[in-house]
């Protein structure tokens, strides 16, 4: 539609759909201020929401490591900082309005409600992506967060808890995994959630997550060639894709479907190839 969402050099944005309103939320990370931008349909054109143009969201600036995503009618923006923390602000109005300061519900002393496990001092770099879901419990926001070099975290607030306090924040228990920064979640229509993640042993191993109904976590192993993971969920079919940006010949993104019920990945194929410009 030719909308401008954001325009300073350096941003980096995160698409974080609302499918309860059809919206869609834009947040740009950046060293100095993230900003979020809303959009909504305005008959075949996508247009900004008055009032939500470039808004600026307290405590969170970073480039790269701040990632966005909406669960029972509130958005949620998550920035993990080297410091060690893990850092939530969160938005009850589309994104016009955020608190004050953002919550530190994970640093080098607890993570979220668990006091015997914790981020490292030493950490390399640690990446977040967020997923919102419902089950039979109820409505749940989720932050997976790869850290580099360590292992994979998945911190998960149920509806009507405090985002503020780290204890709202439960630590489940996740595989065994050398990760490094670089994670996607998404949900699927029954409940589960499936992720893809990268590890920090070269640029071939990769794994796709799958979160059981019951809360269980699965984990299986694959390769590709590439450096930035992502996964998409087909709703109506429930396969998944599992994507990588390669730039080690050529520069391509590659795909592997992944069967969530049979835990088994298909052939790696060509999605988008481009000899010049990186991804």
């Amino acid at each position: 539609s030719g909308v401008v969402v954001h325009d300073r050099q350096g941003d980096r944005c995160d698409v974080i759909p609302n499918p309860a309103t059809g919206r869609v939320h834009v947040l740009a990370s950046h060293p100095t201020q993230a900003r979020m931008t809303t959009l909504d349909r305005s008959g075949s054109a996508w247009v900004v929401v008055t009032g939500i143009n470039k808004i600026s969201i307290p405590g969170i600036a970073h480039q790269e490591n701040s990632a966005g995503g909406f669960s029972a009618g509130i958005l949620y923006i998550a920035e993990f900082k080297t410091t060690p923390e893990l850092r939530v602000n969160w938005s009850s109005d589309s994104g016009a309005t955020w608190q004050a300061a953002p919550a530190v519900i994970a640093d080098s002393t607890r993570m979220g409600d668990d006091t015997g496990h914790y981020l490292s001092t030493g950490d390399e770099g640690g990446l977040p992506d967020l997923v919102g879901w419902t089950d039979a419990a109820g409505a749940h926001i989720g932050i997976l967060l790869g850290e580099d070099p360590r292992q994979l975290w998945f911190l998960r607030l149920d509806a009507g808890s405090d985002p503020s306090s780290p204890g709202s924040w439960h630590n489940e228990t996740m595989p065994a995994w050398a990760s490094d920064d670089h994670v996607s979640i998404a949900g699927m229509a029954d409940g589960r959630l499936v992720g893809f993640v990268k590890s920090n042993v070269g640029d071939t191993t990769y794994a796709a997550l799958v979160r059981g109904i019951d809360g269980t976590w699965s984990l299986t192993q694959t390769s590709m060639v590439g450096r930035r993971p992502g996964v998409q969920v087909d709703i109506l079919s429930g396969r998944v894709g599992c994507f990588a940006s390669n730039t080690s010949t050529g520069t391509r993104v590659t795909c592997r479907v992944f069967d969530p019920n049979a835990l088994v990945f298909g052939d790696e194929l060509d999605v988008i190839t481009n000899g010049t410009d990186n991804f």
